[in-house]
Formats: C-alpha cells, sequence, structure tokens
C-alpha cells in the first residue's frame, strides 16, 4: 500500500467522493470511498489509475501531541502550540524524557514547560489513550465525545466491544476499521444493531429526518446493506434493547430526537389548552381595520383567542398587513410581544416590515454556542416569523421556555424549503393548530411575473409565458456577463442563488468568478467582497447565514454586518465565505430588489419545486431565471422528499 498526504477533498455533483494527494512529491487526484479525512492528514491507500481501492487513516504521533497538549488552557495553551510548531512529532518525549530542551523553544516560558511537563506526568494514562486509539486509526478530532464520557479509559472501552462506540459519535466505517485491526470480523453480531442505529443518524443528518419508520429502516437495511429480512428486524430489536434507539408510534428514533420531537408535541399541546381553558377571561377584541380583506381579518380575530394560531401563505397575500393588524390588537389590550426569527436576516425584516423590534430565535433564547438557556421569558405573546426554517430543536426550545397562558404566533410559507436540521414543524401545525391560511393575491402583486412563476412551480407546471426573463447558460462565464447586463439600480448587483455548491454553476465556482470580475486581486478575501458568516459567533453576536462587506484587511478583518463593523482576527477568516452567491437554503428569509436564480442538472438530487420556489420569492422587484431548461423543468415536476416525523401524530394523540 501507498502512503500519501491529504491536500484536498471533495464530494463530487454525483455524489462521489475525491481526492488530491501528495504521494512522493507528485499531485494525484482520485475518486473513491473515503474515511473521515481533513487536508494535511495522512492514507493508506491502493488505487489504480484513477480510481481509489481502498483507503486507511494513518494517525501520526505529532496530530497525537496536538491533541493531547491542546487541552492545556489559555497562555499556557498557546506557548505549548508554539514548542509543537518547532518539536513536532518528538514533543512528548522531550517533555518526558528531555525536559531541559524545552527551554531552548523561542516563546516558551518557563512556567509553560512547567505546565507541560504537569500535564504529562498527570495525564499520561490519557496521552497512552489517544496513541492506542491512533493505532486503531481513530483521530482525536474524532475522539473529543468518547473522551469526555471515558477518559483515559477510552482505548479500553473500545476493545472490549467498538461496536458500542456508535453512540460516541464515531462513524462506522471508522469503528469498523478499528475492530479490523482488534480481529473482530465484520459479521460479528454487535456490528448489526450498530449499522440500525448509523442508518437512523444518516437520516437524520443527511436527510432531515427526526426517526424512521420500522419498515423503512427495514428496507433500508435490506436493500443498502444487504441484510436478510430475520437480521435487519434484529438489528432494529438489539438497537432498541442497547438504547441506542427509541420506538414510538412504530419509528425509530435516535435518543435525543425523540426527547426534542415529544417535548415539542407536549409544548404545543400545553400553550395551545392553556389559552383554550382561558378563553373566557383571555380573548382580545380585534380592532376594526377596514383595509383588511376577509380572509385576513380572519386570521387576526384567531389570533386573539388562540393560544398557539399558525398564520401561512405565500407572497403577495399579506402576511406582513394581517401581523401588524392582529399585533395591534394584541398591543391595544395590554399585552407585550416579543418578535423574533431564525436568523439575523429575517429578524432584521420582521423589524422593517412591522416597524417592532425583532431579533433571532437564538439570542431571545440566550444559545451559548452549545445550549440554549432554561429560564421562563418575559412577555404575553412571542411571534415567530419565517417559522418554516425552523427546527424541531429550535421551535422546542422557544417553547420550552414560554410559561403557560401566553400566546404563540408562528407566520410562514408551508411551500418553501424545510429547515437544514432534522424536523419540519410546520408541516405538522398546520394539520393539527389553529390554522389561518392566506391564498388571494393582493391586487397590485397580481400580475407579478415573479409571483406567475412561484405560482406554476409550486404547483407543479413546467414554467411557461410567466414575463420573468431565461438566460440558458452552462459556465460561470456565461453567468458573469449576466450579472453585468443586469445591474438594478445605483451600481447595485443582483445576487445570485445556486441548488448546490459544487460544479460550474455552483456556489464556489460562481463566487470565484464573480469576485475575479468585479473585484480582481490576490487572496482568498479582499477588501469590498461581500462575505457571509458560517459559523454562530455569540460573544459579537454574529450568526451563521448573515451577510456583510469587508470593510478593511490587515491584521485584523473588519466586515460591516447590519450597519455595525465588526473586527475578526485574521486567524478567523475561516468564519467568512465570499458571498457573491449563495445556495438557495442560504437565502431563506432574505429578500433582494433583484436576483438570478441559476438552475443545474448537475445539482438533480437537490432541485424539487420548493427549492426552485424558495428561490425566486427571494426577489421584490427583479428576477432573471438562468442555467438550464431541463433543470428547471425537473424541479417543478420534483416534489420536495418526505420528512419523516411522528410530531403530528403525537399532536393528535
Amino acid at each position: 500500500m501507498t502512503l500519501a498526504r491529504v491536500l484536498s477533498t471533495r464530494r463530487e455533483v454525483n455524489g462521489e467522493e475525491s481526492c488530491r494527494l501528495d504521494i512522493d512529491g507528485r499531485s494525484v487526484s482520485l475518486t473513491g470511498a473515503l474515511p473521515p479525512i481533513r487536508a494535511g492528514q495522512w492514507l493508506r491507500i491502493e488505487y489504480e489509475g484513477k480510481r481509489l481501492l481502498s483507503a486507511e487513516r494513518v494517525v501520526t504521533t505529532e496530530e497525537v501531541n496536538w491533541a493531547f497538549y491542546g487541552r492545556l488552557k489559555g497562555f499556557e495553551r498557546d506557548g505549548a502550540l508554539k514548542a509543537l510548531g518547532v518539536l513536532g512529532e518528538e514533543t512528548h518525549v522531550i517533555v518526558t524524557e528531555q525536559p531541559e530542551l524545552l527551554r531552548s523553544v523561542k516563546g516558551v516560558t518557563p512556567s509553560t514547560a512547567r505546565a507541560m511537563q504537569n500535564h504529562a506526568r498527570r495525564q499520561g494514562r490519557l496521552y497512552s489513550a489517544l496513541k492506542e486509539l491512533a493505532d486503531m486509526g481513530i483521530g482525536p478530532e474524532l475522539t473529543p465525545t468518547l473522551i469526555s464520557h471515558h477518559g483515559a479509559g477510552a482505548a479500553q472501552f473500545i476493545r472490549d466491544n467498538p461496536y458500542a462506540a456508535i453512540t460516541e459519535r464515531l462513524p462506522l466505517r471508522v469503528i469498523d476499521h478499528a475492530a479490523r485491526r482488534l480481529g473482530i470480523s465484520i459479521f460479528d453480531p454487535r456490528r448489526a444493531p450498530a449499522l440500525a442505529y448509523e442508518t437512523v443518524r444518516l437520516a437524520c443528518e443527511d436527510e432531515g429526518h427526526t426517526c424512521l419508520p420500522e419498515t423503512v429502516l427495514e428496507r433500508r437495511l435490506t436493500e443498502i446493506h444487504a441484510l436478510e429480512q430475520e437480521e435487519a428486524q434484529q438489528a432494529i430489536e438489539g438497537a432498541y434493547a442497547l438504547g441506542h434507539l427509541k420506538a414510538d408510534h412504530r419509528a425509530a428514533y435516535l435518543p435525543r430526537q425523540h426527547l426534542t420531537e415529544r417535548w415539542l408535541a407536549e409544548d404545543l399541546v400545553r400553550l395551545h389548552l392553556c389559552q383554550t381553558n382561558l378563553c373566557q377571561t383571555s380573548t382580545v377584541p380585534a380592532l376594526d381595520a377596514p383595509h383588511l380583506t376577509e380572509e385576513q381579518a380572519r386570521a387576526v380575530a384567531l389570533g386573539c383567542v388562540s393560544g398557539v394560531t399558525v398564520i401561512t401563505g405565500g407572497p403577495g397575500t399579506g402576511k406582513t398587513t394581517t401581523l401588524k393588524a392582529l399585533l395591534d390588537s394584541l398591543e391595544a389590550a395590554g399585552l407585550s410581544t416579543n418578535l423574533c426569527a431564525p436568523t439575523g436576516k429575517a429578524a432584521s425584516r420582521m423589524t422593517q416590515s412591522t416597524g417592532r423590534e425583532a431579533t433571532t430565535l437564538h439570542r431571545l433564547l440566550g444559545y451559548d454556542g452549545s445550549n440554549f438557556g432554561d429560564k421562563p421569558l418575559s412577555g404575553d405573546v412571542f411571534v415567530v416569523d419565517e417559522v418554516s426554517m425552523a427546527s424541531n430543536e429550535l421551535l422546542g426550545a422557544l417553547l420550552r421556555n414560554i410559561p403557560d397562558g401566553k400566546r404563540v404566533i408562528l407566520v410562514g410559507d408551508e411551500d418553501q424549503l424545510p429547515p437544514i436540521d432534522p424536523g419540519w414543524p410546520l408541516g405538522a401545525l398546520v394539520k393539527t393548530m389553529p390554522l389561518a391560511r392566506l391564498t388571494k393575491t393582493h391586487r397590485q402583486a397580481e400580475g407579478s411575473p415573479i409571483l406567475r412563476l412561484a405560482h406554476q412551480l409550486i404547483a407543479g407546471e413546467v414554467p411557461a409565458r410567466t414575463g420573468v426573463p431565461f438566460q440558458e447558460l452552462t459556465s460561470p462565464e456565461q453567468l458573469v456577463g449576466l450579472v453585468k447586463s443586469q445591474e438594478i439600480e445605483q451600481g447595485q448587483r443582483p445576487v445570485v442563488l445556486s441548488a448546490g455548491r459544487q460544479g460550474p454553476l455552483g456556489v464556489s465556482a460562481i463566487n470565484a468568478a464573480l469576485q475575479e470580475a468585479f473585484n480582481p486581486g490576490e487572496g482568498r478575501l479582499r477588501l469590498g467582497d461581500p462575505v457571509m458568516m458560517t459559523r454562530n459567533d455569540h460573544k459579537r453576536g454574529l450568526m451563521n447565514g448573515m451577510t456583510g462587506e469587508i470593510v478593511s484587511l490587515g491584521k485584523k478583518i473588519a466586515c460591516l454586518f447590519e450597519e455595525k463593523v465588526y473586527e475578526l482576527a485574521a486567524s478567523e477568516a475561516g468564519l467568512l465565505e465570499l458571498a457573491y452567491a449563495m445556495t438557495i437554503h442560504r437565502s431563506q428569509g432574505s429578500e433582494w430588489p433583484g436576483v438570478i436564480v441559476t438552475l443545474s442538472h448537475q445539482h438533480h438530487q437537490l432541485l424539487s419545486r420548493q427549492l426552485a420556489y424558495t428561490g425566486v420569492t427571494r426577489a421584490r422587484a427583479h428576477l432573471v431565471a438562468a442555467g438550464e431548461r431541463e433543470a428547471w423543468t425537473r424541479s417543478a415536476l420534483t416534489g420536495f422528499p418526505r420528512r419523516y416525523s411522528m410530531l403530528e401524530r403525537m399532536l393528535r394523540e
């Protein structure tokens, strides 16, 4: 087998994995199954031509050293990392056997040297465990949960039963590799329950399900993993018996997802019934609002008497007008309101449209990057806009903190994409909770080409004679030309939306081409680039998905987000990505004066009428449909894949 260093990895548009490797100084691109791997790490491979036949993770001593000494805190950690950068894989040997050599490393103070020695002495068993795990092919980046639960006993835990580690966030193929090194057969009966667990976990993480019906799970185990029907049933029963999975309504859940969905159902019922039981004393009269349509007035009346109210409707149906009238009635009755949305952009739009301060759900709930707060929220009415974007976990965290007798108003468009995270509560709520569905389009919006296209798409009709211009194109260079021809006003360019990240019409290629066309220069990030946050930064109040612009570059990166300048260290550049173009999923909750939506058959696995509908309804005034007609046709004829959830059944119990 050949030793190779990983230069880069990617998932192709057809779903296959590919990598670029350094093999004896040569750059080689291969396609085939990869273990969890990052750039800079090592593989032991077999390959033929451009095809990767097998690949095993090789964990170096240097990686173990970085993981072990990286557990130090503060300035001691900073000094230890400097030592690691100089001493490399010899670091631990020097610390334990030749500590005087540490003093020769620039930047390592005597106190840091002592801290490293003390750490090595006190946590020696942990270092040995990390080394043993590395010898099994389990890299330190995969072990945080395992180490937090088992500490220095982690390696022994794996030796006793590697398949028990499936609930410690270790991928099954990594466990299989470790099991082989321990002499354990792939046919070991302990593997089957782990396979059932992994199948449900991937269904939640990759497809957004909260559970898998037992019949679906059994079918996946037999058709995808070649288990006999009896073996599949035994695997599921084994996972239940071990507590890996939970059964409810003949569906298999991960324990955390089951708890989340159960709590969400209980809190919805609690808030709905509290208000119903109190309605004699808590009914709020709706203010006279002659400008409302009949269905809008009914929605306001419903919100004035219900504990939980769901208001849905497409663009142009007056959700904002209805919500403002409802808020006016509730506030006139002396009730205090809290307005929030899943993203910063959606909260900002909510503030502008209602004239009331809105915030993100994360900020309202005191999210610290790991957990939501658990203190009861103050206020009488809680309004969530763009609720189609809210996952089970996010909506559940809100409802759990709302006291009995308070009102909840959920506003959204049920035809938009479901959230990225597991669950789609809005789909169950429109069938079980008090619902006001707005269907009548405003007179001023009736002739809108954008809405005509949106209505055709969501109805499953192939777009025709909508009035929206279409531009056939297949390359990012053609798209650059289209963007140049579509200047909206005062030099403002349209935002480009695409279904996926990879391929010629994927976000990565489009961003690179637009940056070169409109902001040529050196470096991945340049002064004036539009950028997007890729992770939450709660200390600064910056949320994943927020868009802004780079206003200065140097030792720090200054970015303008929502009319405020924030500074990031150069080492935090990874928090930012270019935002000349973005995926349609990322665009949810936002609107722009001008939008170009480009669809390509290369993203065929992502295409659906909900995706195309969400994209085109991001445009307020100007829209261009682009890409390949075949992709637009496929989108119109393809419904979004079903999301498995038992929330509706739980609410009907």
